[in-house]
């Protein structure tokens, strides 16, 4: 794996814990928003990738 794909991950499970903390305290939109981001990101770094 390369080390930009890992830095993306890193960055994708930052992004992940962000919007795990916002919809813990009560900011949906926000959380929803980052959490989508992040879902979009992980999906097409795996695409890319396999």
């Amino acid at each position: 794996m390369a080390l930009a794909a890992i830095l993306q991950l890193g960055v994708i499970v930052l992004l992940a814990a962000i919007s795990a903390m916002l919809l813990f305290v009560g900011a949906f939109g926000s959380g929803a928003v980052l959490a989508s981001a992040a879902s979009v990101w992980f999906w097409r770094l795996y695409r890319a990738h396999t």
